[in-house]
């Protein structure tokens, strides 16, 4: 939502580096802010199809900062 505004012309947002920018947007990494945790909170028993979303999800958690590092080393 915050990327919208943006877009519309109504300020600046700070996101995750994982956001993809909407067209006609430019990003900056900031690379002094703090590192951020991210927890993956579910009920005790998964069914099947969020189980298999709790596996990709652990098993590409780095793949954001790649891309990232990728970005960074373009600008």
């Amino acid at each position: 939502m915050t990327l919208h505004f943006v877009a519309l012309g109504l300020g600046l947002a700070i996101v995750n580096g994982c956001c993809r920018l909407p067209r006609g947007l430019v990003g900056r990494p900031i690379v002094d802010l703090a590192s951020v945790d991210y927890r993956v909170v579910h009920a005790k028993a998964l069914r099947p199809d969020v189980r298999a979303l709790v596996e990709t999800l652990r098993a590409h958690a780095e793949d954001w900062r790649v891309a990232r590092d990728v970005a960074v080393a373009r600008q």
